[in-house]
């Protein structure tokens, strides 16, 4: 009889630390996915910063090499004009 107690005991005890050691551990698997969905939140936005900044950098200059464009068409065209009527006035 109290060796069959002694085994009721040592089952519910056993039985007991297993539920809590599985709790910890499922705890402990949570909040590492939760530390890991974080984490790579972070990740994401950092990427996000990073592309923006060159997207910006990158309008910048395309810009700045519009306004280069613009500028060096109206002088070649202002010098084709200037020739082409000294060659008017010369030639007729």
């Amino acid at each position: 009889m109290i060796l069959e107690q002694t085994k009721q005991k040592i089952t519910a005890t056993f039985s007991n630390l297993h539920q809590e050691l599985k709790k910890q551990g499922d705890n402990a698997v949570k909040d590492v996915q939760d530390k890991a969905q974080k984490l790579s939140g972070l990740i994401r936005a950092l990427d996000i910063t990073g592309l923006e900044e060159k997207a910006n950098q990158a309008k910048q200059i395309f810009e700045q090499n519009k306004k280069a464009f613009i500028y060096g068409l109206i002088f070649s065209s202002a010098i084709g004009c200037v020739i082409g009527l000294l060659l008017g006035i010369f030639f007729f």
